[in-house]
């Protein structure tokens, strides 16, 4: 019974890490470049292939006789990212307290609502001098501030509902916010406050979330700022990687 079940997890695991073969290469794979990949034999790898097809989790292009992902797949996988959407607050919950901990500054995870900005979590900082900031709190995004991190990766035809008239300069910040993948915000809304802000993306590559780190300039020198961005970086990647997002 233990060598079975043994032998079911080896299958198991083998036909995991087949299918994580179509995520790591993003294209079509025949049997012997699976078998290449996985160091299986041919015969063995038609077998699982054979098995996940007839399943639906993968299909067979009869045109060159390649695999790619299947309904089966693609259906769990929407299933998932909903799921991950609807609870983007409990799985950044630890992230929030892994910043905090590390800075004691107040950190706070927006979302988009239609033309707002609404804080859906937060850490405030124990500092006695500090940014406040509320769960629920709703901040349009014309207010400036970390609302042009949103603004930035907004579509044209929704922008132009929020500024119908985009300034070069405008136009310029946003897109140095795209190319960084970061704002940084300093008394735009509140005098005295220093704000980092990073995106994070969903599966189509669009923000609809974002996470910062805020509090008095005075201790947010300039210096700080890389190591700061770079911390918070790794944190935004990890969270858009939950939602289903592998090419931010």
């Amino acid at each position: 019974m233990k060598n079975q079940n043994n032998d079911i997890m080896r299958s198991l695991v083998r036909a995991l890490n087949l299918l994580d073969l179509f995520m790591e290469y993003k294209t079509e794979l025949s049997i012997s470049e699976i078998s290449e990949k996985m160091h299986l034999s041919t015969s063995t790898v038609y077998r699982f292939v054979t098995t996940l097809s007839n399943h639906e989790y993968l299909i067979k292009n009869q045109m060159n006789k390649k695999y790619f992902i299947g309904p089966k797949l693609i259906k769990l996988g929407m299933i998932g990212i909903k799921s991950m959407e609807v609870g983007i607050r409990d799985y950044a919950r630890p992230f929030l307290d892994k910043i905090f901990t590390k800075y004691n500054e107040t950190v706070s995870l927006y979302t988009l609502n239609e033309y707002s900005r609404v804080c859906i979590d937060v850490r405030e900082s124990t500092n006695q001098l500090r940014d406040v900031v509320k769960i629920g709190g709703s901040v349009p995004l014309s207010d400036g501030g970390i609302g042009n991190l949103f603004l930035a990766y907004m579509d044209k035809e929704n922008l132009k509902k929020i500024l119908p008239d985009i300034n070069k300069d405008l136009e310029s910040k946003f897109k140095k916010i795209r190319k960084n993948q970061y704002l940084i915000s300093q008394g735009e809304r509140i005098v005295g406050i220093k704000a980092i802000a990073l995106p994070i993306f969903d599966s189509h590559n669009k923000v609809n979330y974002a996470i910062t780190l805020s509090g008095p300039k005075e201790r947010f020198p300039e210096k700080q700022d890389l190591e700061k961005i770079q911390y918070l970086s790794k944190i935004s990647q990890e969270l858009s990687k939950i939602l289903g997002n592998f090419i931010s």
